[in-house]
């Protein structure tokens, strides 16, 4: 069985003012395990930082067994680093563009996550974020995307992976 968070919350997805905080109150009521906590914030930075706007209250979930609730896989990650002007569509304490590092670890400290843990997770996401142009040619991107995508995706991670105070 899954359940969305808009669902869980009774709340029409598209509300204006769906949070980050949302999710990881939810979450922590859903789920008993800390670790389910760990990796929504982990979502949270990726999506900020790959430029994925498309983090609403339906692409986020749980699923049942018919003994416990677990985090859904993450669904629907897309790039949308073409729509510069778009909205994160669940906020970060109020945020919804140039969402620094700082504001989400603010956050993931409040969620009861050691600041060590919330530095490794920006640093793997770097990585990983880092990596992806050599990926382009294999996912069919457009070589006229390549650039501009890298470009954007470096503009992006000096933003919201900055490990400096922002």
């Amino acid at each position: 069985h899954y359940a969305s968070l808009a669902g869980l919350k009774g709340m029409a997805p598209d509300y204006d003012y769906w949070d980050y905080t949302h999710l990881l109150d939810t979450t922590e009521k859903v789920v008993a395990d800390f670790r389910a906590i760990k990796e929504q914030c982990r979502r949270m930075i990726f999506n900020v930082a790959a430029a994925n706007l498309d983090d609403h209250a339906k692409n986020h979930g749980f699923l049942y067994d018919g003994k416990e609730w677990t985090v859904s896989p993450a669904f629907d990650l897309g790039y949308w680093g073409f729509r510069p002007n778009a909205p994160q569509a669940l906020c970060i304490s109020g945020q919804i563009r140039g969402i620094s590092f700082s504001t989400m670890k603010k956050l993931c400290l409040t969620a009861g996550l050691k600041e060590s843990e919330v530095d490794e997770m920006g640093e793997q996401i770097r990585a990983v974020l880092e990596r992806a142009p050599g990926y382009f040619d294999k996912w069919n991107v457009p070589p006229e995307h390549n650039r501009v995508i890298a470009e954007d995706l470096r503009r992006r991670m000096e933003t919201s992976l900055s490990l400096k105070a922002n």
